[in-house]
């Protein structure tokens, strides 16, 4: 691995830069002190992000779901900044309409991106990690991951996938000194929920306020700083969603209560904003 200009600073890659979640944890870690290489298949969106902070960061516009373009990518960062720290794997994406009504392609581009794109750049940046003896990969997985939502269920089990493969690595990282880890939220105020409460999304994302990209941001750090395994946001609906998957006999019976709840906070969510259709949904 080449040497950067200083060794000393740290060296994040964030996927997903360029979206809400991607553009509050590139800020975080800017702030922290971190180089940090932004990756989003939008140059626009990247451009954006880059305007608010300093110059000296990496952006890569860059598909994703491509596995030799992430292998490229992690290549070059390796070279041009001669280490990498930390990987925050945000990419995602929803679909917004019924699992039946979706082709066999869309379904497998929401894999691609909410899991496979994780996979991809997790593999190419693991054996920097291992042969430098650190590292922290954290990927922004979901409640959804943990309690199952009927109108979203390639999300959820793409989500589930992601969410396994960290807890999976966490323990078998440990002896290379390489942590591994998932923060888990309810729903975040992005352009991506927008699209959902203008339906064909979970109404269970509206149950509570709506967290803010900023919090997110903050767990990813807290994730990092103190290596941990999971972190649910909020932690009460972290609880609730885990004895749900639990018990799953029981979802039958109390999520129509839940979803009524949350369509009536779906409509409130649409007149507090206005939301536009025309907006651009990352």
């Amino acid at each position: 691995m080449a040497n950067s200009n200083n060794e000393e600073q740290p060296v994040a890659l964030v996927t997903g830069a360029g979206g809400g979640i991607g553009k509050a944890v590139v800020q975080k870690l800017a702030e922290k002190g971190f180089i940090v290489a932004l990756a989003d298949i939008s140059k626009n969106s990247l451009a954006s992000v880059l305007n608010e902070i300093d110059s000296h960061h990496y952006p890569y516009p860059i598909d994703l779901t491509d596995p030799a373009a992430v292998i490229e990518m992690v290549a070059d960062l390796s070279t041009r900044a001669g280490r990498i720290d930390l990987l925050v794997n945000n990419a995602g994406t929803v679909i917004f309409k019924p699992f039946e009504g979706c082709s066999i392609e869309e379904l497998c581009h929401e894999n691609a991106v909410n899991y496979l794109s994780a996979l991809y750049c997790t593999k190419a940046v693991l054996p920097l990690m291992i042969e430098a003896g650190r590292g922290s990969i954290i990927s922004i997985s979901s409640l959804g991951a943990i309690l199952p939502m009927s109108t979203s269920p390639n999300y959820t089990a793409s989500k589930a996938a992601l969410r396994g493969l960290m807890l999976s690595l966490n323990l078998a990282m440990r002896e290379h000194g390489v942590h591994a880890g998932c923060v888990c939220p309810s729903a975040v105020d992005t352009k991506m929920l927008h699209g959902e409460a203008l339906g064909g999304g979970s109404v269970l994302n509206f149950l509570a306020e709506p967290l803010t990209p900023e919090a997110v941001a903050d767990a990813v750090w807290l994730a990092h700083l103190r290596r941990k395994a999971e972190i649910c946001l909020p932690g009460s609906e972290g609880v609730s969603s885990k004895l749900g998957n639990f018990f799953p006999s029981i979802l039958p019976k109390i999520l129509p209560h839940l979803e009524k709840i949350g369509e009536r906070n779906r409509l409130r969510f649409i007149k507090k904003k206005p939301l536009l259709e025309s907006e651009d949904r990352r």
